[in-house]
């Protein structure tokens, strides 16, 4: 049994023993349920390991030969999605070709449903790099709501703020909901299909 400590804001955990860490998920009763891990846990690993412990919003929309999709685990924004693909390497110029198209290919089509299903009609893409082994590689996919069009420009965003304005009780049922017109949305158009013609070709080319 994995110990863990349901809170409903991330200030309220205490100091980890040493070589360990909380793993924060969005969830119930409080709003989150935050895991002790050891600290070289990435938390794509956990996320794969443990999916029956859980919250259903964080159950994966996609999931292909190594590719997930899923809303984003600490932040309950609606249609924040995270594209993670199951690779060791911890920055993009180290993935295998295939992955990295596969990727794109993905990310793409998650954007397009992400407007014509959820009506989202403007996004921040993240990546970052971390330079340790509790790290792999992941693309966020962040929905900006409720801002003027103008301050859309990198930097502009009050990232931190904007982030923390969202709160799971507020926004749980819609989470549900996007994810699920998403689910079918994906399936209308055969993603699945197109993606592992896509993998037999990328082979092909690089094999």
């Amino acid at each position: 049994m994995i110990d863990y400590l349901d809170v409903a804001d991330l200030s309220e955990l205490p100091a980890p023993p040493e070589d360990l860490r909380f793993l924060d998920f969005m969830g119930e009763p409080k709003g989150y349920r935050c895991f002790l891990v050891s600290t070289y846990m990435p938390r794509g690993e956990f996320l794969e390991r443990h999916e029956d412990l859980l919250d259903e919003r964080l159950k994966p929309i996609y999931q292909n030969a190594g590719i997930t999709v899923r809303q984003d685990s600490t932040y309950p924004i609606p249609g924040f999605y995270i594209v993670h693909p199951k690779t060791c390497e911890r920055s993009l110029d180290e993935m295998e070709e295939v992955d990295h198209l596969r990727t794109a290919f993905i990310i793409r089509e998650i954007r397009r449903g992400m407007r014509e299903v959820l009506g989202i009609e403007h996004i921040h893409m993240y990546y970052e790099e971390k330079r340790r082994r509790a790290y792999d590689i992941h693309y966020w996919l962040l929905p900006i709501y409720n801002y003027d069009i103008r301050q859309h420009h990198i930097g502009q965003l009050p990232l931190r703020s904007y982030l923390n304005s969202f709160k799971f009780a507020e926004e749980k049922e819609k989470i549900l909901t996007f994810n699920n017109r998403l689910k079918s949305y994906l399936a209308d158009t055969n993603l699945l299909a197109r993606d592992n013609q896509l993998r037999e070709i990328l082979q092909q080319q690089f094999s």
